[in-house]
């Protein structure tokens, strides 16, 4: 905005903000290392191609600074606009790697789960102390469960850890109440999903179960 409608005199406002966004970019990067050493081969891929896109629009960001230091204007403009257009294209990647993937979110905000009981499979089929993997049907698709019974009791969760995505019915239970994700050791109460040890920060949507005619039915819990 400097560039185009600030005149001669947004010049030296323009080469500091140039500035100030280079150095903002070495903690952005870092916190997108973060996520992307945790993301599986899908999330890795896209990773990449957005980082060297990135790293691209970085250094036309940096050749953009130098001109507009040594007093060329129109050539710093052009670097900078040029590495604009590079960034934008990256933008739309990293966008589809947090709403598309849900890297760095809440893996589970996509679910929508049944209002109403639902049938999940007989009753038989899950036996005392041992996680099962389950699925309901919702209104935008299948959603997979995790099941754990004990003293006639069953309690439900989303299968799929907020924090990644991998499958808590390949995870162990703790005391009894409470299930540990096998990837990254996110801990969650089977009782209503909550947070017990991170790295999540986003809670498993928990859902009330019974037995009714032999079969188990769950719906989300209030």
């Amino acid at each position: 905005m400097l560039d185009v409608l600030g005149g001669r005199g947004g010049e030296g406002a323009a080469r500091r903000l140039t500035g100030l966004g280079i150095l903002s970019a070495l903690p952005t990067a870092a916190a997108g290392l973060s996520d992307w050493v945790d993301g599986g081969p899908k999330i890795r891929r896209v990773g990449i191609v957005h980082a060297v896109a990135n790293v691209t629009g970085l250094l036309l960001q940096i050749l953009s600074w130098r001109s507009r230091r040594k007093g060329h204007r129109a050539r710093g403009r052009a670097w900078g606009m040029l590495g604009m257009g590079v960034t934008t294209g990256s933008a739309y990647l990293g966008g589809h790697l947090s709403f598309g993937r849900g890297m760095g979110v809440n893996q589970t905000a996509f679910e929508v789960a049944p209002k109403s009981w639902k049938k999940v499979m007989d009753a038989e089929a899950l036996p005392e102390g041992k996680l099962v993997r389950g699925s309901v049907a919702g209104p935008g698709g299948a959603i997979g469960l995790v099941m754990y019974r004990q003293d006639e009791q069953v309690r439900v969760l989303s299968d799929r850890c907020s924090h990644m995505g991998c499958s808590l019915s390949d995870g162990e239970v703790r005391g009894g109440d409470a299930v540990t994700c096998p990837c990254h050791g996110s801990t969650f109460s089977l009782e209503d999903g909550s947070i017990l040890k991170g790295p999540a920060t986003a809670p498993q949507p928990a859902f009330e179960a019974r037995i009714a005619g032999g079969k188990v039915e769950v719906r989300p819990r209030p």
